[in-house]
């Protein structure tokens, strides 16, 4: 599968481990220092359309998480989320600050949340490690140089 999309299509909104992932977690035997109360979120922002995907480590861990979890409003968020088209929002307070502070040098968050989307390769599970995370080409070489060039120039802003 090279899907990132159709792969999380396969999880349901209150699970915590991926099915594929279910017989590697349980050879680990709870030895993978995740933690499995809370749902799985690798990427935020419109992904499917986003031109710039910045790459983090995991942001961390936080009650909040497990709060979420638990509700049914952050479960139908969440697979909202990893459908790729759902935008940044302040449903997190401290992931929306995490957020804010690592996006700010690219100017107003409202003018970002279009433009930018985030994928956690230190939150990546054993069975997404097999997929291919970006499965649409990136743009010619002349157009990636030329958008970074006119953001150079422009002070980082979104044209």
């Amino acid at each position: 599968m090279t899907d990132i999309f159709k792969f999380w299509s396969m999880i349901g909104k209150a699970e915590t481990i991926h099915p594929l992932d279910r017989p590697v977690f349980a050879r680990l035997n709870d030895s993978h220092g995740f933690d499995l109360r809370c749902l799985p979120a690798n990427f935020g922002g419109k992904l499917r359309m986003a031109p710039l995907v910045l790459l983090y480590l995991s942001p961390g861990f936080s009650e909040t998480d497990v709060r979420i979890a638990r509700s049914k409003e952050g479960q139908e968020r969440y697979a909202k989320q990893r459908t790729g088209r759902l935008g940044f929002s302040d449903h997190h307070p401290e992931a929306a600050r995490w957020r804010r502070d690592r996006l700010r040098w690219l100017g107003d968050a409202d003018a970002v949340n279009d433009k930018v989307a985030i994928a956690n390769i230190g939150a990546i599970t054993p069975a997404l490690s097999l997929i291919i995370m970006f499965s649409r080409p990136f743009p010619p070489r002349r157009s990636r140089s030329c958008f970074l060039k006119q953001n150079v120039e422009n002070g980082w802003s979104f044209a």
